[in-house]
């Protein structure tokens, strides 16, 4: 399995500037574009976001979040409109997805406090 950081490479491999997002594919003759074979940078950022949802699903809302974050980066980074609103609810699903499981704590909480029978199941 390709962890997310490997995906990314695999996708673009390219060197990362300071802010760790990809730095421009070289085109021909050295300027920046995109070499035959090489995936457009949107990939990049549907990667990342496959990423999150893996992580979501998983459980592991954290590293999800941070994936969906990095979707999100990368597609302000290319001024991908398209690319930023399907990074978007990554960000929101994993944010629902921590409140929830705050409140059905809470829940199970005061159901096992008070002895009911919905503790149990």
């Amino acid at each position: 399995m390709l962890r997310p950081a490997s995906a990314l490479t695999y996708l673009g491999g390219r060197a990362a500037d300071d802010r760790g997002l990809p730095g421009p594919r070289p085109g021909p003759g050295g300027g920046a574009g995109h070499l035959p074979g090489h995936r457009p940078p949107g990939a990049e950022v549907e990667a990342a976001s496959e990423a999150g949802a893996l992580h979501r699903v998983w459980g592991d809302l954290r590293q999800a979040r941070s994936c969906h974050q990095r979707a999100l980066d990368l597609a302000r980074w290319i001024g991908s409109s398209w690319d930023e609103v399907h990074a978007l609810p990554g960000l929101g699903l994993c944010a629902l997805t921590a409140e929830a499981e705050d409140r059905l704590r809470q829940a199970l909480e005061i159901f096992q406090r008070i002895g009911a029978a919905e503790a149990r199941t």
